[in-house]
């Protein structure tokens, strides 16, 4: 046999290349074939940019379906192939190799095959059938493509399309597995090497087909992997399924209607740890849902923790670090973290202060609020009129302030008395507001001004920017919360 040919045999264009190296092509491409440099050569080459795939080539080992010459001519050869090959783009259909039959009974086309040998006359691989439980025989190498002989050469398949041989016992869509010398649909089990070839494209007795996606090993037999239509079990310790690569999954697939469940040997409920995030996906036309069953003794109903079914951004409830008071409530802060707070009562109610004053230079100011205006021109009138007592507990929840003259950064520091005099003993929370405009009113909300009933509180005012005028005026309204129950 020449170190390259090209034949023809199924309707299909079959490429030799060394080493017994096979190319298999759907006679559907952009071929041409030409005269070669000798008068007995034809030279083959795609139209469309001249590259040659064959030059100059002996017409007459160019071989038909029954290994014969494709014509008597080297003209009527070229014309042949033009004719009635050469018409359109010349798809690949199949890649696999020559390969010689090492045992002395036939092996039917599309037994799967295992090298066993080589055999240096024919420089030939040698093949024999794979067996799922004999693991000398696996992994399967090849799928034989014609019947071969006893000690017979032919086609071995690695991947591409396996055609016209008997498919009928399965269903287009199957995949197929390496069995006891030919293909099952039935995945091994036990101890038996696990080994996929393809798929089924046809169902047929005689013109089925089967997409051979390419051979490689057999998965592992260790039957802590291998589940089969068996039992799984795992004496002690722990395995491990590590995915590595970008977006790798791992899905525990079942069918319409059935759990996945855990249970323990006792048949309580087992627990699952996950090491990450926990995402359950929406099986249906709804957002995803968690199930909590209640004890199956009981009843088989449950309480459900469903996502909304639409979603503009991703929303996240951090839970809070202890538990609350006995009749307190989840709340948030608005921005997905969770706390305990009490809820409102009627001994709860808000309470608001308006008050105002004209101030000037040079000094801070502490503000009246007990409702009455009161001019401040000196430092030392500061205290006279200015503090709050406190009814009941609470706190202050915001402040509204106004002021008549670009001051900048002002700070508002709230002040507590707590032995029943008006000076302010106790610095409380302070803020700062920015003054950039004249007549600009701010809106600030307190985090941490908490009094107790009877505490005095006073409220300093302390511009960057003394005013300007003897009676620059400021107006103000004080938010408070009062426990009425204190």
């Amino acid at each position: 046999m020449p170190d390259i040919s090209l034949y023809l045999k199924n309707n299909r264009v079959n490429l030799l290349l060394p080493g017994n190296r096979l190319l298999q092509f759907e006679p559907d491409g952009d071929l041409q074939a030409i005269n070669g440099a000798g008068s007995t050569q034809i030279s083959i080459r795609k139209t469309e940019n001249q590259e040659f795939l064959v030059k100059d080539w002996e017409f007459d080992e160019i071989l038909d379906d029954n290994d014969a010459a494709y014509d008597s001519t080297r003209d009527n050869v070229r014309d042949k192939l033009n004719d009635d090959i050469f018409n359109g783009d010349l798809k690949p259909t199949a890649v696999g190799i020559t390969v010689k039959n090492n045992v002395s009974a036939v092996l039917a086309k599309g037994t799967p095959v295992y090298v066993s040998g080589y055999d240096s006359s024919s420089r030939l691989p040698l093949v024999a059938g794979s067996y799922k439980a004999t693991a000398g025989t696996m992994p399967a190498t090849f799928i034989l493509n014609e019947d071969l002989a006893a000690n017979g050469t032919g086609e071995a398949l690695l991947i591409g399309t396996l055609s016209d041989i008997d498919t009928s016992s399965f269903s287009v869509g199957d995949e197929l597995y390496v069995n006891e010398a030919n293909l099952s649909d039935t995945i091994p089990t036990g101890t038996n090497a696990v080994q996929s070839v393809g798929f089924v494209l046809e169902s047929h007795a005689t013109t089925g087909k089967v997409a051979l996606h390419g051979l490689g090993a057999t998965a592992p037999t260790d039957t802590d992997t291998n589940i089969g239509n068996t039992n799984l079990s795992i004496s002690s310790g722990t395995r491990s399924l590590s995915l590595s690569g970008t977006n790798t999954s791992f899905r525990i697939m079942t069918g319409q209607g059935t759990p996945f469940r855990v249970t323990n040997t006792s048949g309580n409920g087992g627990s699952v740890t996950i090491n990450g995030d926990f995402r359950v996906d929406s099986g249906a036309l709804s957002g995803g849902i968690i199930k909590l069953e209640e004890n199956p003794q009981g009843g088989s109903n449950f309480v459900a923790l469903q996502a909304p079914n639409s979603l503009s951004s991703d929303l996240t409830f951090v839970m809070p670090s202890a538990d609350g008071s006995a009749g307190q409530f989840l709340k948030t802060d608005g921005s997905g973290s969770l706390s305990f707070g009490s809820a409102g009562s009627s001994s709860t109610i808000k309470w608001f202060i308006a008050g105002g004053a004209q101030v000037a230079f040079p000094y801070a100011r502490y503000l009246p609020l007990t409702g009455d205006v009161f001019e401040q021109n000196t430092a030392s009138s500061a205290l006279s009129r200015t503090g709050f007592v406190a009814p009941y507990d609470g706190e202050v929840k915001k402040v509204m302030f106004r002021s008549q003259e670009t001051l900048g950064n002002t700070e508002l520091r709230w002040y507590k008395a707590t032995d029943g005099t008006h000076a302010p003993a106790t610095s409380l929370q302070t803020v700062t507001i920015d003054y950039d405009t004249a007549d600009k009113t701010e809106t600030y909300t307190y985090s941490t001004v908490t009094f107790s009933k009877g505490d005095v509180l006073s409220l300093r005012w302390d511009p960057t920017s003394d005013p300007v005028s003897s009676t620059c005026e400021l107006n103000y309204t004080v938010e408070l919360e009062f426990d009425t129950s204190t």
